[in-house]
């Protein structure tokens, strides 16, 4: 017999291929030599996999700090995209430029762990990237195996998923320098140079973009309770994004009805950076400072939030306590600059915001003045004065609030789609070229201004949204209006005024809808202004709502809110200083086993007692006594506070400086009444199927019942091991008698959290046994007789006895 494709064996100083060519013996001694040289390469190579494994830190390292491996040019080693702005440059500022690459790229290996070079990962596409998170994450796993370390750093290391994140914002990191570094963006708006992010940047958002859009198609949201009831991920991140657009729509036109109701003044200011941190831009020649190539992108983001305190800290200085909002948009090199827009009850406060803005950043005082941060500017919508007015736009007309709320919000409040737009002449659309700016900078692009931060105002509102809109489907399907309202009554009067703003939302919507079917402008025109009635409306009710609800602090609110609330909260007993709704927190672990805290709903805070802005001890003792709470005389009124914190109180300053206690012990609001999963669609239907074998199936009718004898095998039994029997009739006694006195004694319940149900759900039934068997003198229930069936027996209704007919394997019925 001729054996072929197998290696070469050696027999003595002979190699031979073909078996036939040796005897009995040779045949046995080549085996056993070949046998033997594979074993010594495998023991080879795991010790040399080993070996790397444990080294693999310090062989990094080397070549970070040794430039050997790979002797070309820092401009060669960049993308094409970015190595064509340096050959353009003369050499002596290529040089410089790639020695500040070089630099930085030195500083963050130093403070970085990973198992690639910045070279490497910067001219990696998604793809790749997974690729090379999936070869660190198995790196890490053989190092450092699961049964052997189980800390969460470990378990995040061990992850795909962490790696890709964290080699996506090291990527986004160095793309971001080198694109300044190499000038790859800003300046005239020509195809070269393009505005905001570089033509590589947009292409690697794109396919980022694309990535994520591939991972989510195979991903689905599920019911924990009911596993069929699922929504594809791709629809819940677009109803996501829609829904968030619209709260920003709606927030920015409840504050500006507000401002005008109140007659509250609004300040404009624009704060920007230094030329410093420009790398190029349309006034190369005349800005006073050049571009710092020690200053990224990264440092840029934290001058500007280190001005963001500034300005914070200058209207606190001026016991100021403003409503409003910023924005953060690129200029045409990509530098960040923020918008703010803040309101203040008189045009005195006002002009003092302007005045302390101006000389806290060097701003221009007059229009004809010099000076380095010549974009720094601040101003008085309405303001007459020359020295507060605004600039006229861009059509020649004075700036209002509404037209400056739509200039700054034109990014934040569009709803962005993940699918994108296409590419146009310039290598992308404006919307896309700002999505990719904010993917680059991990920008935060919006915050609110003066709201109730303490109380996750924002979770707040979401959750009274959701528990609307439950309520509105559940009457939708039942035909009945009985909305629930819960008894708190603040949060009664916000889902009641929630309720009327949306009503007046949908409105807008179908008024808005028969706007395309106009005959001509005219029509038009009066269709969209009553649109604009419904909305002015929708934006009245979300201002009451955000009232009720605290959504900014009590304190802070004027005093017609103040009055139309004590109206609204009144009741017969004469309470007229309602608390607002508290976010309930639960602690929620991940699947690295690290606990955060999450607010999975709202909670109507209960009163408890209350005392003076600024407590003495001895009404802080009172107010413990009053509650229960056994406090020692001797402490002193921080430590009595604290006490109090522990055990579960909180404090909320009202309007008139006294501060009142409450607990937590009033009515909850549930953000969602179901728990959801993420899961991919084949374990999405494996649970499904687990769930529908889990059901208890309809009893069939007894008389279509029919014996079906199969002809498989039996298992034999497995040898059952018993307890001691005193402790099991102990326990059984316990339990015996708690079930009696609960009126347990009938049925077995599928809850998991029955009482009648042992450890993970099991039913009980195995004690009944044990009882009969190792129980001395114990009386108990006597059990109805069992039929008797053969043990190769099954009980079917007739359908399922004819689908067992067809089916191969039953040869006798």
């Amino acid at each position: 017999m001729v054996v072929t494709d197998v290696p070469p064996l050696s027999a003595g100083d002979e190699t031979f291929t073909n078996l036939a060519d040796l005897t009995l013996e040779e045949r046995r001694a080549a085996h056993a030599a070949t046998m033997a040289h594979v074993q010594a390469a495998f023991e080879k190579d795991r010790a040399k996999q080993a070996t790397e494994l444990a080294d693999i830190s310090e062989e990094e390292e080397a070549k970070w700090s040794s430039d050997r491996e790979d002797k070309r040019s820092v401009t060669d080693r960049l993308p094409k995209a970015f190595g064509d702005f340096l050959r353009k440059m003369p050499e002596w500022d290529r040089r410089r430029r790639e020695a500040a690459i070089l630099k930085k790229f030195g500083e963050w290996r130093q403070a970085d762990e990973m198992p690639f070079t910045y070279f490497d990962i910067l001219d990696m596409d998604a793809f790749e990237l997974a690729d090379a998170a999936g070869t660190a994450a198995w790196k890490h796993s053989n190092a450092y195996p699961a049964d052997d370390f189980s800390g969460s750093d470990h378990r995040k290391r061990r992850c795909e998923k962490w790696w890709r994140k964290r080699l996506g914002r090291l990527q986004k990191r160095a793309m971001g320098y080198v694109e300044a570094v190499t000038q790859a963006v800003g300046g005239p708006n020509v195809r070269g140079r393009p505005l905001n992010v570089s033509d590589y940047t947009l292409s690697r958002f794109r396919e980022h973009r694309d990535r994520t859009r591939e991972i989510m198609t195979a991903l689905v949201l599920i019911q924990k309770n009911d596993p069929s009831v699922q929504i594809p991920m791709l629809q819940v991140d677009a109803n996501a994004r829609s829904a968030k657009a619209a709260k920003m729509r709606l927030w920015i036109d409840m504050n500006l009805k507000r401002w005008g109701m109140l007659g509250w003044r609004v300040c404009w200011i624009t704060v920007t950076l230094p030329g410093k941190y420009v790398c190029h831009s349309t006034n190369e020649t005349t800005r006073a400072s050049k571009h710092d190539l020690n200053l990224g992108p990264d440092e840029a983001m934290q001058e500007i939030q280190d001005r963001h305190h500034r300005v914070m800290a200058l209207l606190r200085s001026r016991e100021l306590r403003p409503q409003g909002w910023w924005f953060a948009q690129p200029q045409q090199s990509g530098t960040v600059h923020r918008h703010y827009l803040i309101a203040v009850p008189t045009l005195e406060d006002a002009r003092a915001v302007c005045d302390g803005f101006r000389g806290e950043f060097s701003s221009l005082e007059d229009r004809d003045g010099e000076g380095e941060d010549r974009g720094c500017d601040a101003s008085v919508i309405g303001d007459d004065d020359n020295r507060y007015k605004t600039r006229k736009g861009k059509d020649g007309k004075e700036e209002t609030a509404a037209s400056i709320a739509k200039y700054t919000a034109r990014y934040g409040s569009r709803c962005e789609e993940l699918g994108g737009g296409e590419a146009d002449d310039d290598g992308g659309e404006d919307k896309d070229r700002f999505a990719a700016w904010k993917w680059l900078r991990g920008a935060r692009t919006h915050a609110w201004l003066g709201l109730d931060s303490s109380r996750a105002p924002g979770e707040i509102w979401d959750t009274l949204w959701a528990h609307l809109k439950r309520e509105e489907r559940r009457i939708e399907q039942s035909g009945k209006d009985d909305f629930h309202y819960p008894d708190d009554v603040r949060m009664m009067v916000a889902l009641r005024e929630l309720r009327e703003c949306s009503q007046c939302v949908g409105r807008a919507v179908e008024i808005r809808q028969e706007k395309a079917a106009a005959a001509d402008e005219l029509e038009a025109a009066e269709i969209e202004e009553l649109a604009q009635i419904e909305s002015a409306q929708a934006a009245q009710h979300a201002w009451h709502a955000a009232v009720a609800a605290g959504i900014w602090p009590d304190r802070d609110l004027a005093p017609e809110e103040l009055d139309w609330l004590r109206g609204e909260t009144m009741d017969e007993t004469g309470e007229v200083d309602a608390l607002p709704p508290y976010p309930l927190r639960e602690a929620r672990e991940s699947v690295y086993e690290e606990t955060r805290q999450e607010v999975v709903g709202v909670v109507g805070a209960v009163e408890r007692f209350r005392v003076s802005a600024k407590p003495k001890r001895i009404e802080l003792l009172e107010a413990a006594a009053a509650v229960g709470l056994d406090v020692w005389q001797g402490k002193t009124a921080g430590f009595i506070v604290k006490e109090l914190k522990q055990a579960g109180f909180r404090f909320s300053k009202r309007p008139d400086g006294s501060l009142a206690g409450f607990d937590l012990s009033g009515e909850i609001l549930l953000r969602h009444n179901e728990e959801w999963e993420i899961v991919d669609e084949e374990t999405a239907r494996a649970k499904v199927e687990e769930w529908e074998q889990c059901r208890e199936p309809a009893r069939p009718d007894p008389d279509t019942l029919t014996t079906v004898m199969r002809m498989e095998p039996i298992a034999p039994p497995k040898e059952r091991v018993w307890p001691d029997v005193a402790e099991v009739q102990r326990g059984l006694e316990e339990w015996y008698w708690e079930r009696e006195s609960a009126g347990l004694r009938e049925g077995v319940s599928f809850s998991p959290t029955d009482p009648r149900l042992g450890p993970a759900a099991r039913p009980l039934r195995d004690w009944d046994e044990i009882l009969h068997i190792l129980s001395d003198g114990l009386e108990d229930e006597p059990k109805p007789p069992r039929p008797e069936i053969e043990q190769n027996a099954k009980i079917v209704d007739a359908k399922t006895l004819r689908r067992m007919q067809q089916r191969k394997g039953f040869d006798r019925i």
